[in-house]
C-alpha cells in the first residue's frame, strides 16, 4: 500500500503488480480510501504505516499542524484514533 498527504487530506492506494507484453511488471494503483480531516486548516506533514498489535492489519498514522495524530486503518476505512502530540 501506498499514500499520499496533502493539506487536510491523506489518500491511500494498493499497487496492484501486472505483468505486461514487455518484459516490465506494470503497477496500476487502486484508490483504498481517502480520508479528508473535518478541519480545512489542518496541514497533514508526516504519515508513517504500523500494525494493530492484535489483528496484524495495516494502520496508517498521520500528523499535521495542529498536533493530532490520526489512525487510519485502510481495511475498514475509517479513522479509529485521534491522539493529541504535546511538543
Amino acid at each position: 500500500m501506498n499514500y499520499t498527504f496533502v493539506y487536510e487530506q491523506v489518500t491511500i492506494y494498493e499497487c496492484i503488480v501486472k505483468e505486461s507484453q514487455s518484459d516490465e511488471p506494470t503497477c496500476p494503483l487502486k484508490l483504498l480510501h481517502a480520508y479528508a480531516d473535518v478541519d480545512s486548516d489542518e496541514n497533514f506533514y508526516t504519515c508513517a504505516w504500523t500494525s494493530d498489535d492484535v489483528t496484524g492489519l495495516p494502520l496508517l498514522a498521520a500528523a499535521g499542524s495542529r498536533g493530532l495524530i490520526r489512525i487510519i486503518n485502510p481495511v475498514t476505512a475509517m479513522c479509529t484514533k485521534v491522539r493529541r502530540h504535546y511538543y
